[in-house]
């Protein structure tokens, strides 16, 4: 019995790691999996980072995700940084804008060749003073594409040119979609409450019950047998 409740155990504790994160494939320098960018906006996107990569080698990557199914923020954005190799290979000039729609939370990964152009304080300033406004105003679009340009801007400084030198130019601002979001936007500070998966919650309840059931039915055979035993002695 010991055994099987162990065992029971250990299925619990293991079951976080049966339903792993899920990352988007990646589809260009913007990949907008949860459908938040108008089609203007994103093409305007991809052709700007595209010029800028192309006379900088500096790569932003922009990832709109639908949910970060229950994964911590700062994990998630580098380890999506990682699997889609942003940057020049022996550079490490790349940028990751990561926004996460259903948590309303968002992130900027950098690579160690840009921190001189884009360091920490530079990034949180961008989120918090140029992303975040517009979203609370619910022009999610524009927040993005704003929030990019000015990543654009610290990066091809960083290379002696200007963003507006790339020659890529940007949609009315009437064009964007109006997406309602939430007014809570977190810049990626730690927070509660960002949801676990439904399956797990119920694979842990399933598995609970199980070892209930089990426990109560070993308690009531080994009653039984010392029932049993005590009316053997009680014979002899």
């Amino acid at each position: 019995m010991n055994m099987i409740l162990r065992s029971l155990i250990v299925a619990v504790v293991s079951s976080c790691s049966l339903f792993p994160a899920t990352y988007p494939v990646y589809d260009g320098y913007v990949t907008d999996s949860a459908g938040i960018l108008d089609g203007a906006y994103h093409d305007y996107l991809e052709k700007l980072l595209t010029a800028l990569d192309t006379r900088t080698t500096a790569q932003i990557a922009v990832a709109i995700i639908p949910s970060l199914e229950g994964e911590d923020l700062a994990s998630y954005n580098v380890e999506l940084f990682r699997k889609w190799n942003v940057g020049r290979a022996g550079k490490d000039n790349g940028i990751l804008f990561l926004i996460a729609v259903k948590e309303r939370r968002m992130r900027i990964q950098t690579g160690h060749g840009l921190k001189d152009a884009l360091p920490d304080a530079a990034a949180k300033n961008i989120l918090h003073n140029t992303v975040r406004p517009l979203f609370k105003a619910s022009k999610m679009t524009e927040g993005i594409t704003d929030g990019t340009e000015a990543i654009a801007d610290a990066a091809a400084k960083k290379y002696g040119i200007t963003r507006t030198s790339l020659g890529v130019e940007r949609p009315s601002r009437q064009a964007a979609d109006m997406v309602p979001v939430e007014t809570t936007i977190s810049d990626g500070a730690p927070k509660h409450g960002n949801g676990t998966p439904w399956i797990l919650i119920v694979l842990v309840i399933a598995v609970t019950i199980v070892i209930v059931v089990i426990i109560r039915r070993y308690s009531g055979k080994a009653a039984e047998r010392m029932r049993a035993g005590r009316g053997n002695s009680m014979d002899r």
